[in-house]
């Protein structure tokens, strides 16, 4: 077993943990593959999926970023875990909802946060932010901007994710919103 400095990111891997948190719907590997590809040579990259994303679950009722930043922390430090993962200070990378959720990871577990990053995210969404938001999009509530049920509820947040927009068929949104 080798013995890493604390810089490092886990007692038994030497190179540099970073965390990345994707953002809402998306998966982990979705998300991150093509800047996972680059850095996995010298680093040890964590691409958790969060909790009622890509199959996983909780039979907790939170929903928060808050309850997302403590399971992912709780999953890389637990002593259960520790043989596996044992990761004691790691990058923090996310965007979109993972940025909120790594705004909380900072808050919460600062001393485990060597640097961040973080793009499309806002620290906090309140109700007065989310509200006149909605509408200037059309939408009259956060759960119908974030689960659509329509082809065209799909697009339009997909549409305002991208700089410069891309045609895909209708097909691919409805075989997204069937999975």
């Amino acid at each position: 077993m080798v013995i890493a400095d604390c810089s490092t990111g886990s007692r038994s891997d030497p190179k540099p943990a970073i965390l990345f948190i994707h953002g809402f719907p998306a998966e982990g590997i979705m998300t991150w593959q093509f800047q996972v590809g680059s850095l996995a040579k010298k680093h040890s990259d964590y691409i958790p999926d969060l909790f009622f994303f890509g199959g996983s679950y909780s039979d907790k009722s939170d929903r928060s970023p808050a309850f997302q930043a403590h399971c992912l922390v709780k999953g890389l430090t637990d002593p259960k875990f520790l043989r596996i993962l044992g990761v004691d200070i790691f990058f923090l990378v996310g965007f979109s909802y993972g940025g909120m959720v790594a705004f909380k990871i900072v808050e919460e577990y600062p001393e485990m946060v060597r640097a961040m990053v973080v793009s499309g995210a806002l620290l906090a969404m309140t109700d007065t932010i989310s509200e006149s938001n909605l509408n200037q999009i059309g939408f009259e509530s956060s759960e119908d901007l974030l689960l659509p049920t329509s082809v065209k509820g799909l697009k339009t947040p997909f549409a305002l994710a991208v700089h410069k927009s891309m045609w895909f068929p209708n097909r691919l949104f409805k075989d997204y919103l069937k999975s």
